[in-house]
């Protein structure tokens, strides 16, 4: 008898725990309409072309709080290199 409770509870803890729905189960299913992308820049190279993509996704801030510039993540500097 107490082997098959055993059994069962193996059995039934995994499928309860995959039945519920976490707060980051609900995050990745969440719309994103900050999300949109851009072509940027197209790069022909020998034997290759290079598509430079801007991305947003996500918002950080409410837009009615303004917040400091930092610049695009992975953008290319406009600054030459000495």
């Amino acid at each position: 008898m107490p082997r098959r409770i055993f059994l069962l509870l193996v059995l039934a803890l995994p499928l309860a725990a995959a039945s519920k729905e976490t707060a980051l189960d609900r995050y990745v299913k969440a719309p994103d309409p900050s999300y949109k992308f851009e072509l940027a820049n197209t790069i022909q190279g020998e034997g290759y072309t290079a598509y430079i993509l801007d991305l947003t996704s996500q918002t950080w801030a409410p837009p009615s709080r303004p917040i400091a510039p930092c610049g695009n993540i992975g953008s290319p500097s406009s600054s030459p290199i000495r």
